[in-house]
């Protein structure tokens, strides 16, 4: 599997009966910025056969009277990975679809009907084209993980070179040392004032919220020395050696407009998080999922760090498991939020959820940010096929637009 180039091409097939002027009026809705049209012939001269091998093809069926021809292409080229047909109401362009889909299906070769008006197949190109442009700055994204991955997160390691073959980012460990203070920074009385004046309660000390910032800080030097775009730390093996934890820096980090910032050296959590700043410009909340009630199809998830701006109102309180340092207990609004992970070794399935929080917690045996959470698909996904323990929520509604990215980029549905 791999994803497809800067460019979406389309290989284009008519009968050869159909008038000139009926095939120029119908690839007119289809030339669009960023898509490129090719007939079979033209595709041959242009491209290796190998173009096609392990790749998604994406082929528009413009009128009926295709099928041998569609079918001759398909025998001169590298088998796709998959064949995504469109089609459009008139015709015979869809009769013929469901012809070459059904042929596909007994030469094993993965395919789907796309069935639009011819002026939805434009807007649905419009918004591939920007895809595309967004799975271009993921490939360019670089990662650095600080320390590795937690040893509870057994189900979330990640195989690098598939990673590297499906999205193509870097990924660039760092040591620990670099984010460890090495005393306190009187130059930040400022900021820990500012901080501390901006939550609702301070229940630590202004020692604490001094070494939380100073953890903050040296992650942005990190950062600043080249362009990265997401970062990832072992936040107990921080709090081991230096009794301070990570949550506050992430808060704050994960507000900067083109950075996230992920606990725990979950790296697929990261990338998840990573992927919805691009699709949304927002912040994420990266949580547990703690408890769930399949009567009520809902779920309550929780951690100790969560963007402040996600928040009505923020605490800064003691870290859960350690009852030390600094962590955020935050307070959302009631409304529609989007929860979404994307997993396997090859970072390659994905689920999506819409969800409304119902209502924010305050357990004292739990991680700090609570949120009881009505789901809108079915919560035995949580017990049966999840993709590990850590899922992204994101405020609003963005099902749609996440899951189509995902769907395009990755040539697959998500896990139900």
């Amino acid at each position: 599997m791999t994803i497809s180039d800067m460019v979406i091409l389309v290989v284009t097939f008519f009968s050869s009966i159909a008038p000139s002027d009926l095939k120029a009026q119908l690839l007119s809705h289809l030339a669009i910025d960023g898509v490129e049209l090719y007939s079979a012939e033209g595709y041959g001269e242009r491209f290796t056969s190998y173009r096609t091998d392990g790749k998604q093809l994406i082929i528009f069926i413009g009128t009926g009277g295709t099928e041998q021809d569609v079918k001759g292409f398909l025998e001169s080229v590298a088998p796709p990975s998959s064949v995504l047909l469109l089609s459009h109401p008139g015709n015979n362009s869809l009769p013929a679809s469901m012809e070459i889909r059904s042929f596909l299906e007994s030469a094993e070769i993965d395919s789907e009907i796309l069935h639009l008006t011819l002026s939805r197949l434009s807007q649905q190109l419009t918004h591939w084209v920007e895809f595309e442009k967004i799975i271009s700055n993921i490939r360019n994204t670089r990662m650095v993980t600080f320390g590795e991955s937690s040893s509870w997160l057994i189900a979330s390691q990640i195989d690098y070179e598939r990673v590297k073959k499906n999205w193509g980012f870097k990924i660039i460990p760092q040591i620990m040392g670099l984010v460890k203070p090495k005393g306190r920074n009187s130059s930040q009385d400022t900021i820990v004032s500012h901080c501390k004046d901006s939550a609702d309660q301070v229940e630590v000390s202004e020692e604490a919220v001094s070494e939380a910032i100073q953890v903050q800080k040296l992650i942005e030097n990190v950062i600043s020395l080249s362009k990265i775009n997401a970062i990832t730390i072992q936040c107990f093996s921080l709090f081991e050696d230096t009794g301070i934890t990570a949550c506050h820096a992430l808060s704050i980090l994960n507000e900067e407009e083109e950075l996230v910032a992920g606990c725990e050296g979950d790296i697929p959590s990261t990338f998840t998080m990573m992927v919805v700043k691009m699709l949304t410009g927002q912040p994420s909340f990266m949580a547990n999922v703690i408890s769930v009630n399949e009567e009520h199809n809902t779920a309550i998830f929780a951690h100790c760090t969560i963007p402040r701006s996600m928040t009505e109102t923020h605490d800064l309180v003691t870290h859960f498991e350690t009852d030390a340092s600094v962590a955020i207990r935050g307070k959302l609004q009631p409304q529609d939020v989007t929860i979404v992970k994307i997993g396997g070794l090859g970072l390659s399935n994905y689920w999506i959820s819409k969800g409304t929080i119902l209502e924010n917690l305050q357990n004292e045996d739990g991680c700090r940010t609570q949120i009881h959470v009505k789901i809108q698909q079915p919560v035995d996904y949580f017990l049966k096929r999840s993709l590990a323990n850590h899922h992204i929520i994101v405020l609003g509604d963005h099902t749609k637009r996440i899951k189509s990215f995902l769907k395009f980029a990755l040539h697959k549905n998500p896990i139900e």
